[in-house]
């Protein structure tokens, strides 16, 4: 039986890469469209309900995994239960067809991937394994990404147009923009992990170099760049190494920042989101006024479950989204109220569950370190709160994230009660 339930786990761990790998975009590197952007998520999607439910059936209703289960099970189900009402209200409000509806709500079907990632991590008694796999398929992506930027930019040529062009002309200082597209965020917290704790340190910050870089110069995204250096101190601050080293580490890091914030190159970022400044200032200015056109929707329809699903392919929908006739604001441009606007009070929820047990589990590992527990928790959970506020993680271009936020969570949950019975699980050990 358990020779089985391994070989579950490892024909879901290369399903799921796969769909890292339809997600991530690598299908967009031939000129020819062969998978289109909604047959894409729509395997995905299939794959992740599919997996979810072979999941629990498979899964002994005596052992331990019932707790993960129970975790994943607290959020997904009222989760889906609320998804079908909103859909069902969107679909009465706005008199959506179905086939347009289904493209709104298939972002929002991804979260049933958490439970096969959970069973997986307990299987291998490691998140270590899958995550680094993944991580090779990011940075691929993004070294594919960097090369056909540059090539664009600086010598005028076009490799990877589909690639490139993935969101039209995004232009920034006169450059096409490159998105970093999913779990970027997420591996980047185990990368640098895994480079504080394990030997081959410059290798893997290197790589967590690179990612910065290229937020900062391909992507052209102040707050994400801002928010991974956050992470990376977060990390960093939270490694556990020879206690004798941990004081000075601490000390050399609190003046880096401080070295880092009252430099010219970094108050001149955090000085470009003024709204009095022309050009990049403008879009905090957008950004201001969509926030009080939604709030006065909110107050006009006294929406106390949100809006629904609004979308520009629905005329009824649009003409919520448009102001003065010409100016569309969109829901993805202002993070985290995005989801407080299309889901009223039930985004408490939405938000609340992942961001309190994440709160809650850094809390229990505050003063105790048995596990190497520490840096991915208060990692993920500085990342995960703090880029929501802006880039809200169930926005169509984060939502494949979300299913490993509430993976990793149920896992760590899960390792924090299995550390107190005296059970050991490695996280990012060497296996």
């Amino acid at each position: 039986m358990k020779s089985i339930k391994l070989k579950v786990s490892t024909m879901f761990e290369w399903i799921i890469i796969f769909c890292c790998f339809l997600m991530l975009g690598y299908t967009l590197l031939s000129e020819k469209e062969y998978i289109g952007y909604y047959t894409a998520r729509s395997i995905v999607a299939i794959l992740s309900i599919m997996m979810a439910v072979v999941t629990v059936i498979i899964a002994p209703k005596t052992s331990s995994f019932k707790r993960i289960i129970c975790f994943l099970n607290r959020y997904i189900i009222p989760y889906s239960l609320f998804m079908l009402i909103m859909c069902l209200y969107s679909l009465i409000a706005y008199h959506y067809e179905m086939g347009d509806l289904y493209k709104v709500v298939l972002p929002y079907l991804f979260v049933y991937l958490a439970y096969p990632i959970s069973y997986i991590f307990y299987q291998k008694k490691s998140m270590r394994k899958l995550m680094m796999k993944i991580a090779v398929l990011v940075i691929g992506i993004l070294i594919l990404k960097t090369i056909s930027w540059y090539l664009y930019n600086f010598q005028e040529m076009v490799v990877f147009e589909r690639l490139l062009f993935e969101y039209d002309k995004w232009f920034r200082n006169g450059l096409q923009r490159v998105n970093s597209g999913y779990l970027v965020g997420i591996v980047t917290v185990f990368l640098f992990a895994e480079g504080s704790i394990g030997i081959k340190k410059i290798y893997y910050y290197s790589m967590v170099a690179f990612i910065i870089f290229f937020l900062a110069c391909v992507s052209a995204y102040r707050f994400q760049v801002i928010t991974t250096c956050l992470v990376c101190a977060v990390v960093y601050y939270f490694y556990e190494g020879e206690n004798k080293k941990s004081f000075f580490r601490r000390v050399l890091l609190f003046f880096l920042i401080i070295v880092l914030f009252i430099s010219e190159p970094v108050q001149n970022l955090i000085s470009s989101f003024a709204v009095s400044q022309s050009g990049i200032g403008y879009s905090t200015l957008v950004r201001l006024m969509n926030i009080q056109h939604y709030f006065k929707l909110m107050f006009d329809r006294v929406a106390v479950l949100g809006l629904g699903f609004i979308a520009k392919d629905n005329a009824s929908s649009l003409a919520l989204m448009s102001y003065n006739g010409s100016e569309i604001f969109w829901l993805e441009d202002v993070g985290i109220l995005g989801g407080f606007f299309r889901f009223g009070i039930f985004s408490i929820f939405l938000y609340g569950y992942p961001f309190y047990h994440a709160i809650a589990i850094c809390k229990t590992l505050k003063n105790n370190n048995r596990l190497n527990l520490r840096p991915i928790a208060f990692g993920i959970t500085t990342y995960m709160i703090v880029s929501c506020i802006v880039l809200n993680m169930f926005d169509g271009q984060r939502s494949f994230d979300v299913p490993f936020y509430i993976a990793i969570l149920a896992y760590l949950k899960y390792c924090t009660y299995s550390n107190t019975q005296g059970n050991n699980f490695h996280i990012l050990a060497k296996e």
